[in-house]
């Protein structure tokens, strides 16, 4: 397969995902709360912004390699070691 044509995959992929995974207007990025109710239960607002809680694992991006981003992109944040996402 040409180089070109996986690079169309990867972008369609990718703008797929970023369809299914991106989290509703106004809102910050989700938060996990496991389905059974522990932990505390309190309202996240920053700035006008919501924080979404949910049991969907597949929601809550911890490292660069959950997120849709490009491969190359997420072979280079590998490469610099930079594995985790940490607030800024």
């Amino acid at each position: 397969m040409p180089k070109w044509q996986l690079v169309k995959s990867d972008i369609e992929k990718l703008e797929q995902r970023l369809k299914d995974e991106s989290p509703p207007a106004g809102t910050l990025y989700y938060k996990y709360k496991p389905a059974d109710g522990e932990g505390e239960d309190k309202p996240s607002v920053m700035t006008n912004r919501r924080v979404l809680e949910t049991d969907d694992k597949q929601k809550v991006k911890i490292r660069f390699s959950d997120l849709p981003i490009s491969r190359t992109t997420t072979t280079g944040l590998f490469k610099s070691k930079f594995v985790r996402m940490t607030e800024v």
